[in-house]
């Protein structure tokens, strides 16, 4: 997969939650049993953030569309992104290294790609921000503003979870486990969030029939490197 940079990560955390709930913030550290915790940038312009096998994130930040908003302290950046009408995605990510140097120059090296497609708000005020500072943080301190995940204006289940598109209902399938592991096969990572509600549970024929050909060495590859959803 094509990407602009890689870059460890001391801890990735999401923001979750559903309308008329507090919500709560998911954190995953980097190390341990799980594997590296690494964030992407790709040429297609999307955030990866995976922990070991498992993808976290795969959000496209460079699109316009998606009203990004990036605010960063010291090694921390901080996202909202507009998903949908009435729904926004917020999560952080740490850096890490094996020195305080290193640690500033993998965010450097990341802002200074982010620079190129998105503005990056360097404002904050306030001292070095930790996991459990973050969370404790009001609605609007400081500018950082946090959006509980509203429902959907549209159904995710009329979403293919592989190549994004709008999909049919008689052009529906089940991601069975020869989805799963096809899809672990071909992507590198496992098929994720399929306890969250804002996820597909679905895939198209297309893309099975497709996975299935390239599982057969049929075909070479997919029209994408990634998954679209």
């Amino acid at each position: 997969m094509p990407v602009l940079g890689r870059w460890p990560l001391f801890r990735y955390s999401r923001f979750e939650g559903l309308s008329g709930s507090a919500g709560h913030w998911q954190d995953y550290d980097g190390g341990g049993k799980s594997g590296i915790l690494l964030l992407c940038l790709t040429h297609f312009g999307h955030i990866m953030v995976t922990h070991g096998n498992l993808a976290l994130e795969n959000t496209p930040v460079f699109e316009a569309c998606m009203g990004v908003a990036a605010k960063r302290k010291e090694d921390c950046i901080y996202f909202t992104l507009k998903i949908a009408q009435g729904y926004s995605r917020v999560f952080c990510v740490w850096f890490a290294g094996e020195s305080h140097e290193e640690v500033q120059k993998n965010s450097n090296d990341c802002i200074n790609i982010l620079r190129r497609h998105i503005s990056i708000d360097e404002s904050l005020n306030q001292p070095g921000i930790q996991p459990s500072q973050v969370k404790r943080l009001p609605a609007t301190s400081n500018g950082l503003k946090v959006y509980t995940c509203l429902k959907c204006k549209n159904d995710p289940n009329k979403f293919c979870y592989i190549c994004g598109k709008v999909t049919m209902p008689d052009r529906q399938s089940n991601i069975t486990r020869f989805v799963r592991k096809s899809y672990h096969a071909y992507f590198g990572m496992k098929l994720g969030d399929q306890d969250k509600a804002f996820a597909p549970h679905i895939c198209c024929k297309t893309c099975v029939e497709s996975l299935r050909r390239w599982s057969h060495k049929k075909i070479e590859c997919l029209p994408f490197g990634i998954p679209m959803a």
